[in-house]
């Protein structure tokens, strides 16, 4: 079995094995999601190498886990989100004890769907790929087009600005990050471009967390009183914050065209040998 194929199949068995316990807590679940990205991530490195029929049927089926999986995700991280809040804020602590004390109840009745059968499936069909020739090129063409794609991303983000703009960038420089991190059981990373994409991947997910909180108290009402509009302005002026943040990240994680970008992997894989 490639390394590759390895590293993947041991994510999903890592995701299968969080969610054996009868009711998994908010965090399995959460890690639970995490590993199947990280498998998305080392999917797409292979890419070239597998049969493209392979390729897009178990891509389809660990978005629609982590798809299945976002609603058992939510409602705590929005809960820990309004913790934060709580802390940081106290003459909000009052709008916040009553939507913590409503959400905590629903969090209890949600059930965590079923898919751990479908993550031995997935596992099981990965083991038995042919994986073609694959080495260091094979892997620089992957991390040059998920670079380019993770670009594109933030370029659009930072000139439009939207909520689902900016969740679209998260998910594309996560996947890169990821693939930067698999990239070095291949014997090469290019400097800096690892932790760059963490501390960006970081600041998105603080704003999206927000973001998804806003969302749900919008959707709820929440500007029906004085309290939870100044809830909701609080939130507003953080995202925008974060958002200032995120953008001056992104802008140096992405200052490289993509053909520097590969120019500097093709560097590291010299320095290596």
């Amino acid at each position: 079995m490639h390394r590759l194929q390895k590293r993947l199949v041991q994510q999903l068995h890592s995701a299968r094995r969080l969610l054996s316990a009868r009711r998994p807590s908010a965090k399995a679940v959460h890690a639970t999601r995490q590993h199947v990205k990280r498998g998305r991530a080392v999917l797409r490195l292979l890419r070239s190498t597998i049969d493209d029929a392979d390729y897009r049927r178990v891509n389809f089926e660990l978005r629609d886990i982590n798809r299945a999986l976002r609603g058992a995700r939510d409602t705590p991280v929005m809960l820990e989100t309004l913790a934060s809040i709580g802390r940081r804020a106290p003459e909000l602590k009052p709008a916040v004890t009553v939507i913590q004390q409503r959400w905590k109840q629903q969090c209890k009745d949600r059930q965590t769907p079923s898919v751990g059968g479908k993550l031995t499936l997935s596992s099981e069909a990965i083991r038995h790929w042919k994986i073609g020739k694959y080495d260091a090129s094979s892997a620089r063409s992957a991390l040059r087009a998920a670079y380019r794609k993770a670009r594109r991303a933030y370029r659009l983000a930072a000139r439009q600005g939207s909520d689902s703009n900016w969740h679209e960038c998260r998910k594309q420089t996560k996947y890169l990050y990821y693939q930067l991190q698999f990239a070095k059981v291949l014997g090469f990373k290019p400097p800096g471009a690892t932790a760059r994409a963490q501390a960006f991947g970081a600041l998105l997910g603080r704003e999206q967390d927000l973001a998804l909180l806003r969302g749900a108290l919008r959707r709820g009402g929440g500007n029906r009183n004085a309290t939870n509009r100044a809830l909701l302005e609080y939130i507003d002026l953080r995202c925008a914050r974060l958002c200032s943040k995120a953008s001056a990240a992104g802008s140096r994680l992405y200052r490289r065209s993509t053909r520097a970008f590969a120019d500097s992997l093709r560097a590291a894989a010299d320095r290596r040998r």
